[in-house]
């Protein structure tokens, strides 16, 4: 598989956790929870940390 479409395949699926959890954080359930608790629930903290770890992985990874 050519390496522009692994690179293009990655970078889809970053984008895609990142949106889900921007769309996740300002449901009014997590705006509730944010105001009462202080903090987002798991699974928006997940998607967050998907979409920036692979992103940071993917950017700062080992290259061949």
């Amino acid at each position: 598989m050519p390496m522009g479409r692994i690179v293009g395949a990655v970078l889809f699926a970053i984008g895609v956790f990142l949106v889900f959890a921007y769309q996740a954080s300002n449901a009014p359930i997590e705006r509730l929870s944010d105001a009462l608790l202080g903090h987002y629930s798991n699974q928006t903290i997940w998607y967050f940390v998907l979409g920036v770890g692979g992103g940071l992985l993917f950017a700062l990874g080992r290259r061949e």
